[in-house]
């Protein structure tokens, strides 16, 4: 079932560019939200991802053990990468205390991976600090960017490659069309609207 709380495209730059990069766990807290944004990661995979996992050198990450156990390559975008390596050179390291973390995302009180639960609390602190009236959660983020990329007029099948969907039918779910969206479609082609012209 597709959230009602999809973030507009203006939404989702003004909850990302509301956190400040002074802090390191405000620097690991927007990485999170640009990689969440940027790939339509689940939260699970997210919390799961090592820092050898992302490739800054081809701009892609590797997501292991998605549902149904799958691994796929996903693209960064360039803020998604600006964000990472900002992480991963200035704050990361203020965290990873415990020896031998590999996890990429981890806490700034225990030193350990963040789990699903901190993903959710990281997302509904920082939709609160942007005074955005939705019920955001981490997958609003999944949502968001799978119709984001679909109004885009990205393929829906890269769509599905990207998510991690084994079915097609589980990306339909992103072609709700909304009334506006079908209103301005009508206008601009059925024919007896353009006879009128």
């Amino acid at each position: 079932m597709l959230p009602r709380n999809i973030l507009t495209p203006a939404e989702a730059k003004r909850l990302i560019e509301s956190i400040p990069i002074e802090k390191a766990r405000d620097i690991r807290d927007r990485s999170i939200l640009e990689v969440m944004y940027a790939t339509g990661i689940r939260r699970a995979e997210l919390v799961s991802l090592t820092i050898y996992d992302v490739e800054m050198q081809t701009g892609t990450l590797r997501i292991e053990h998605g549902k149904g156990n799958e691994t796929r390559l996903v693209p960064l975008t360039q803020s998604s990468q600006t964000a990472l390596k900002l992480y991963l050179e200035q704050a990361r390291t203020a965290f990873a205390s415990q020896p031998g973390q590999i996890r990429l995302f981890v806490s700034s009180r225990s030193g350990g991976p963040l789990d699903v639960d901190d993903i959710r609390r990281i997302v509904r602190k920082w939709t609160k600090n942007a005074n955005i009236k939705k019920n955001v959660t981490p997958h609003t983020m999944r949502h968001s960017c799978a119709t984001h990329l679909l109004k885009g007029r990205a393929d829906i099948r890269q769509i599905q490659k990207l998510l991690g969907h084994r079915r097609l039918s589980s990306t339909e779910i992103y072609t709700h069309v909304e009334l506006g969206d079908l209103a301005e479609v009508i206008s601009r082609c059925h024919p007896r609207e353009k006879s009128g012209r």
